[in-house]
């Protein structure tokens, strides 16, 4: 803002004070000439009924002319001044209004406005201040909001998480147990723990921003999809019957994040663990339906049936995933069976 600016803005306020002066001035004016006339015709009327004659009030009326003048000249000054600070005194209450709407603004009381009167260099310094409090708040709800996705994403992460490192544990304590184990088996174990430890890794990486999503071209995503389903069947088919149904999934091509769809089913094969019925069989199909890849996942629910609270940050996690995916989620909690329906949009089909 220029100089000249101020100087205009601040001339705008000075002749509202100078208007209120000329207008205390005028009044006061009149006052004094009407007092002036009252007094000079009480004096006269009293004069005339004295028995004096027309001469004689005439004198008397200009001897005590000064003091006439004086009398009303005092009461004309004293209205003018009653009357500046009267008026003066509205812009001050206003003034007021604007240092109390300062305090509440150092004192995080954002929520505060100034009222908004007149147009003047008072008024702009409320419209600031208001406007100040504004965008406080404002960047106090963008942190707010910041601070819980980042709570929402570490909670996730931290869930999800906690499959692979239950697996690698499950691993161990086999091998622990099994101290005979053939060679091969061994091997085919500890290249599980490993495979378990990288996603724990990139988990963790996410966790504390070290990498970024990474989106990898697919050239045979119904690979891709059998893969997790046999990684699916052998992690769940050891406490539940399976029954897995791929023959509709499509072949298809295009950028995704591998690791989503890890996370994906991890998250499914959680809270299979945590709450499917134990003996009771666990279906997973996967088939195309209006250019989206659809994974639909039930089985039964044991007693006492589990809250869905308890599983809704794993639930979270997933639509946090499909969104990313242009999908959705629906789920079905019933009494006693659990269906959740993840749709994917597909990039593109393959032949």
């Amino acid at each position: 803002m220029s100089i000249r600016r101020k100087h205009l803005k601040y001339k705008k306020l000075s002749q509202e004070l100078l208007g209120l002066l000329c207008i205390s001035a005028s009044v006061s004016g009149i006052f004094y000439s009407i007092v002036t006339l009252m007094v000079r015709s009480i004096a006269s009327g009293y004069y005339i009924k004295q028995g004096f004659s027309s001469y004689e009030v005439t004198m008397q009326i200009i001897n005590i002319t000064p003091w006439i003048g004086n009398i009303s000249l005092i009461a004309s000054v004293f209205l003018f001044v009653f009357l500046f600070l009267f008026l003066t005194g509205q812009k001050l209450l206003y003034l007021d209004d604007i240092i109390q709407g300062v305090e509440m603004l150092r004192t995080n009381h954002m929520a505060h406005k100034v009222p908004i009167e007149g147009n003047n260099e008072l008024t702009k310094l409320a419209e600031s201040i208001n406007y100040l409090a504004r965008v406080e708040r404002e960047l106090k709800e963008k942190e707010e909001n910041m601070k819980q996705e980042r709570e929402a994403l570490i909670r996730a992460l931290s869930h999800d998480i906690r499959t692979p490192l239950t697996s690698i544990l499950s691993y161990t304590e086999y091998l622990n147990k099994n101290a005979k184990a053939y060679p091969e088996e061994i091997r085919e174990y500890l290249s599980l723990m490993n495979k378990k430890g990288m996603q724990i890794k990139l988990l963790t990486n996410q966790l504390l921003d070290k990498s970024e999503r990474k989106l990898i071209f697919i050239e045979n995503g119904r690979f891709l999809i059998e893969q997790l389903a046999y990684d699916f069947e052998e992690t769940v088919g050891e406490y539940y019957p399976c029954e897995i149904n791929i023959h509709n999934c499509p072949s298809f091509t295009g950028e995704y994040c591998i690791q989503d769809f890890q996370r994906i089913s991890d998250n499914l094969i959680s809270n299979i663990h945590k709450y499917a019925k134990k003996g009771a069989p666990v279906v997973l199909t996967v088939y195309e339906e209006d250019n989206y890849l659809v994974l639909r996942q039930k089985n039964e629910k044991h007693s006492p049936h589990p809250a869905t609270e308890s599983y809704k940050i794993g639930l979270e996690s997933i639509r946090r995933i499909v969104e990313g995916f242009g999908g959705n989620i629906q789920v079905f909690d019933l009494e006693d069976t659990f269906e959740i329906i993840i749709t994917l949009f597909l990039l593109q089909k393959s032949s």
